[in-house]
């Protein structure tokens, strides 16, 4: 079995304050396909989206070509090679410089952790609705089950929904196993499990590659490992469901 490329997001915004931050991602829930009328939500044909979802033609632009994120392997960098390492840096600069994004093999995770990650994921938004409206993300909390940025935006919403929450590897609870447990049952709490050792190995990963990251800089190596190692994560698994009428919003997963 091949091993699975990861797709690292390379640029980050700190323009805002943890604070703000935080803020913004407390949300009224918006459901793809579903809209509220008297305070309940309603089930609506593909015709009849929201608008909230539905985008402006002029900024409906189909992409040109399918983007091509360079591969980076971190085989000879996990193991001390320098020219391997300097290589490696070397496509990380160029990606973050063209558009952000790079995908890296030989990564050292688990390909079952990677796995079963992926199929508690799954099983999460295949739950019916009031299941995950269970673990909706309340006002001023940065964890749970939220769509379409609603909080940040009024109209032109992505096509998707989100699970997010947190992990600190210095607190009793690191990600709130029982989190998972207390809201959505007890068949829930292997999800928050595998979460937690999920959450452990990337945020190793992630730490290798802000070393990339600071030697592609021409800084110490070390600067932006000392940095984030003791922070806070936000992980958030998203799911781009299939959409009906795909000419009228944006989003991943938006063909029929």
């Amino acid at each position: 079995m091949p091993c699975p490329c990861l797709l690292i997001l390379a640029r980050y915004l700190f323009s805002e304050s943890f604070e703000r931050l935080c803020s913004s991602l407390a949300s009224p829930l918006v459901i793809p396909g579903l809209e509220i009328e008297g305070g309940l939500y309603v089930q609506r044909n593909s015709i009849s989206m929201s608008r909230r979802f539905v985008w402006p033609k002029q900024d409906l632009v189909g992409a040109h070509q399918e983007l091509t994120a360079p591969v980076v392997d971190l085989e000879g960098f996990l193991r001390g090679d320098e020219e391997a390492t300097k290589q490696a840096s070397d496509i990380i600069k160029a990606a973050c410089l063209q558009h952000g994004f790079f995908q890296v093999i030989n990564h050292g995770v688990d390909l079952n952790l990677i796995g079963l990650a992926h199929d508690h994921t799954d099983n999460f938004f295949k739950l019916p609705t009031c299941d995950k409206l269970k673990v909706r993300r309340l006002p001023g909390s940065i964890w749970g089950y939220s769509s379409g940025h609603a909080d940040r935006y009024l109209s032109k919403l992505p096509w998707k929904e989100t699970l997010s929450f947190g992990y600190n590897e210095n607190c009793p609870n690191p990600i709130g196993i029982d989190f998972f447990k207390s809201t959505l049952g007890k068949d829930f709490e292997q999800t928050g499990l595998v979460y937690l050792k999920y959450c452990e190995v990337m945020k190793g990963l992630s730490l290798s590659i802000m070393e990339l990251l600071a030697i592609s800089l021409g800084v110490d190596r070390g600067h932006y490992r000392k940095f984030f190692e003791d922070g806070c994560s936000i992980m958030r698994c998203n799911f781009y469901p299939p959409c009906q009428e795909p000419g009228l919003t944006l989003g991943t997963g938006t063909s029929p």
